[in-house]
């Protein structure tokens, strides 16, 4: 059993002996054509990274988180 897919610039042809399985291929062809990819825009902004500040009247706590947190290094 060959099925074209409905779509009309579209020149997918599921083929197989079972008709549930054409079905079935159909459905998950149908999934190339529902999913537009999605190009970036051309106008978006990208935010600036903060530079990691503390207070000066900090705890060693909050200079031992400072330091762990921005270090850079894993582990």
């Amino acid at each position: 059993m060959d099925v074209p897919c409905p779509i009309e610039e579209c020149d997918y042809v599921a083929t197989h002996a079972e008709v549930a399985v054409v079905v079935a291929m159909l459905n998950i062809h149908a999934t190339a054509h529902t999913a537009a990819p999605r190009e970036p825009r051309a106008n978006a902004k990208v935010e600036k990274l903060r530079r990691p500040s503390i207070a000066l009247a900090g705890t060693a706590e909050t200079w031992s988180y400072f330091l762990t947190r921005w270090d850079g290094r894993v582990g």
